[in-house]
């Protein structure tokens, strides 16, 4: 289900419509996936003859503790840190945003995400998303893939990152491991490791390079940990 937001204004008896956007959003009622992630997203119309200048902006931030939230702007995401960005959106061009969530423990908890036009004040959009993250909520094939990814991927962190990320694991007996760095495309971009290991603990850290030794964009990847039986991916974030 998607939700279209229009605006307008009120000038004495009578509302002006005159909206400079729209704004088309998913569910905000947010289930955190078991990786302990979820996201609320949506689609920024810009329905006037002129390039806008938007406001995003994240407020009410009431997470529990250790949970995290970024803006994100097409693959981008931003520092948890930072609560307010702007950017430009061209007559009849669209824009893809959204809010990223981290849990670090079982709770709920809300965000006001709020979009607003920077030449028209009025123009202003304000969501409260909700979201949830409790192991008793999933099936029990999600709790037993989390239960065998946990013996692989021991932790990552930090995450979201910028621009070294630690990635501890397990290795249960001798295998051959090869763990990969794709991007949001399904490309690979970097291999981390690629031979035979003996069982115990691991720790392998990636420095935001391709194979190239080029310093890739900020963004969503997804780091792929395979072993002869056992193959596990994770989602981490590049943050500029």
């Amino acid at each position: 289900m998607f939700i279209v937001f229009s605006l307008g204004f009120i000038f004495g008896s009578e509302q002006i419509l005159d909206p400079s956007f729209e704004f088309t959003h998913g569910p905000v009622e947010i289930d955190l996936a078991p990786d302990s992630t979820g996201s609320f997203a949506g689609t920024i119309f810009n329905i006037s003859t002129d390039t806008i200048e938007i406001q995003l902006m994240k407020s009410m931030n009431t997470l529990p503790q250790g949970w995290t939230a970024s803006i994100c702007v097409g693959s981008i995401c931003y520092s948890q840190t930072v609560d307010s960005i702007t950017v430009y959106i061209g007559p009849s061009d669209s824009l893809s945003t959204s809010v990223l969530v981290f849990a670090s423990q079982e709770g709920q908890g809300n965000i006001e995400f709020g979009i607003t036009d920077y030449a028209s004040p009025n123009d202003v959009i304000s969501v409260d998303i909700h979201f949830y993250f409790n192991e008793s909520h999933m099936s029990n094939h999600d709790k037993e893939n989390r239960i065998q990814e946990a013996v692989f991927f021991q932790n990552i962190y930090p995450n979201p990152f910028n621009p070294i990320i630690m990635f501890d694991y397990f290795i249960p007996h001798i295998t051959n491991v090869k763990i990969d760095i794709y991007d949001c495309m399904g490309r690979k971009i970097r291999t981390l490791v690629n031979e035979t290991q003996s069982a115990g603990s691991r720790k392998v850290r990636w420095n935001a390079r391709g194979d190239n030794d080029l310093l890739v964009s900020a963004g969503i990847y997804h780091v792929m940990l395979e072993t002869g039986i056992s193959k596990i991916s994770r989602k981490v974030v590049l943050i500029k």
